[in-house]
């Protein structure tokens, strides 16, 4: 292939996607406790932006249970209902009442990885003066600024660009990033067919391939002949040229390092992720979200070293049919709250399947939230703020903020409580291991009063004591088989558990072979603290196990009988 052909292929402005096993990316090559650890220059932390694209109605996310009657009164063709089959999921009923939510009835996943200490919930995220504009609300999200800035470069391209130095712009005898670990990959991926602004620099011009394929983009970068030309014209056409040119170079070592990645990946052999919406619905049906968590997912396994991944779901600008008119809880919206749901819970299951769920947090962002009153045809207007989602092993799981006050909206809109910086900034510090000087520069926080409202007033969404399994304390708060007493015990003995959602649960005694000798409960019960005596005459002598399940918990503990 000659290289003018080559060169068709990309896109100065808009920027060429190169495709892994079908999968559109962009590849960006400039760009507490955990801070302590992940400054070293060795830190394999992982950050996930994931967009929702479009503003997403955060109301119909997280419904405000204390509030539920003024909800429904604003959107009574499309609220949620609070009782039935396909009402609200009780997401913790150890929140006060002003941060009661319900989840909408698509999100048992999300419910499972929070009940597992995996999600932080950040009530109110926007920023100030939101002005309701899909593109401009974008660019602020991803330049980091606020309404009042206008930056050419994003907030992860300058931090990677801080963080790599030694990455070239152009030149390719630095690569690998000669004198920082001999990094191979590039630091920023961004799942799609477009460059966000959030990974441009404030210098260079970011730029990808497009194939089909890992083994077509390895072999289109082979097949480009000839050398660099001697000298390019003394322009700005020129020197985008020049760019081009030895961008080109450079992609010869990102796609046989792309290659080599996906190939040496896998993905856990006991994880499925979701392809389709399972219930009715006429737009929204496949999952797009699940193939780009797939492949993040493979990607590491494989070893890519890459710090910052972008992937989007879209489908979020719901002004008409939001619901299906005769089942608000089925539609467009459900759909999409359902392949967020699904697919973040299969690739939470398979990175620790993979043994690397200790490295990877995600955030979800989108450009804003939505009115807070329904429209005339089943859908809702542009708003302002809208709950923010954190997952990872590592999070400090729980809620921040409390619900909207619903009665004293402004305009019609949920108020922000939080600026998304307050957000972002934790992360990177605390999770990514960037220094205050870092992050400040990242989001250009050049005034004692930004470093104010955003460094030092960020927000707890990363877990101070590190990545702690399922977070035995955020757990046992919510779900908790006690001790039963007495124990030894020779006939009759009482048993104690808390539960946190209501539901069906079991208690039953097991002896030594595994084999049920007594059921004590199986039915409905409501959340709260429960007890229950039982007479155990007729049960041999001996040592056994009692076993609650209540919905996915399950807990098991020894109880013995005397003579």
């Amino acid at each position: 292939m000659k290289r003018r052909k080559f060169l068709r292929n990309l896109s100065v402005a808009s920027s060429a996607p190169l495709f892994l096993n079908g999968i559109p990316i962009n590849v960006f090559a400039n760009q507490h406790k955990y801070a302590q650890f992940a400054a070293n220059e060795n830190s394999d932390k992982v950050m996930i932006i994931l967009q929702l694209h479009g503003g997403n109605d955060g109301l119909n996310m997280v419904i405000p249970v204390e509030q539920y009657t003024g909800y429904y009164n604003l959107r009574p063709n499309i609220a949620i209902p609070d009782r039935g089959s396909r009402k609200y999921i009780e997401l913790d009923n150890t929140l006060t009442e002003g941060e009661k939510v319900g989840l909408h009835p698509d999100m048992l996943g999300v419910k499972e990885l929070y009940d597992s200490g995996k999600v932080n919930i950040v009530q109110g995220v926007s920023y100030e003066k939101a002005n309701g504009s899909h593109f401009r609300g974008r660019d602020v999200f991803f330049m980091g600024g606020g309404y009042e800035d206008y930056y050419s470069s994003g907030w992860m391209g300058r931090f990677l660009n801080d963080q790599f130095q030694a990455y070239p712009d152009g030149d390719t005898n630095n690569l690998p990033y000669n004198g920082q670990n001999e990094m191979k990959d590039p630091p920023g991926l961004e799942i799609g067919s477009g460059v966000s602004l959030a990974f441009h620099r404030n210098e260079g011009i970011p730029i990808s391939l497009s194939v089909r394929s890992p083994l077509q983009f390895h072999d289109l970068i082979n097949s480009v002949g000839g050398e660099l030309p001697m000298e390019f014209p003394d322009s700005h056409y020129g020197d985008e040229l020049e760019y081009i040119m030895k961008m080109d170079q450079q992609s010869n070592v990102f796609g046989a390092r792309l290659k080599e990645v996906y190939e040496n990946g896998s993905n856990s052999p006991d994880v499925t992720y979701p392809e389709k919406y399972p219930l009715a619905t006429q737009r929204a049906f496949n999952n797009p979200l699940s193939s780009q968590l797939r492949l993040i997912a493979r990607l590491l396994k494989g070893g890519i070293k890459t710090r910052f991944f972008l992937a989007r779901i879209g489908g979020f600008d719901t002004h008409a049919d939001q619901v299906e008119s005769y089942e608000p809880t089925f539609g467009h919206h459900a759909a999409l709250m359902y392949h967020i749901s699904s697919a973040m819970k299969a690739f939470q299951d398979d990175l620790k399947g993979l043994g690397i769920e200790d490295r990877v947090m995600t955030v979800t962002m989108s450009e804003f939230g939505r009115r807070a009153k329904s429209n005339g045809s089943f859908g809702t207007d542009h708003g302002n703020a809208a709950p923010t989602m954190i997952f990872g092993a590592g999070v400090n799981p729980g809620i921040i903020g409390a619900n909207p006050d619903l009665a004293n909206l402004k305009g019609g809109n949920v108020p922000m409580q939080y600026d998304y910086r307050q957000v972002l900034t934790s992360v990177v510090q605390n999770w990514m291991g960037a220094d205050e000087e870092a992050v400040k520069r990242a989001f250009e926080l050049d005034t004692p009063e930004k470093t104010s409202a955003f460094l030092d007033n960020q927000l707890p969404v990363v877990n101070p004591n590190g990545v702690t399994g399922i977070n035995d304390s955020f757990f046992s708060d919510r779900f908790r088989l006690n001790g039963v007493y007495p124990n030894p015990v020779q006939t009759e003995t009482t048993f104690s558990y808390y539960i946190n959602n209501s539901g069906n649960v079991k208690l039953r005694i097991f002896n030594m072979e595994g084999k049920v000798v007594k059921e004590v409960i199986n039915e409905y019960k409501p959340f709260g603290e429960h007890e229950v005596t039982v007479n155990l005459k007729g049960l041999k002598a001996g040592l056994y196990i009692y076993r609650l399940e209540a919905g996915k918990f399950s807990s098991a503990k020894k109880l013995t009988i005397v003579p």
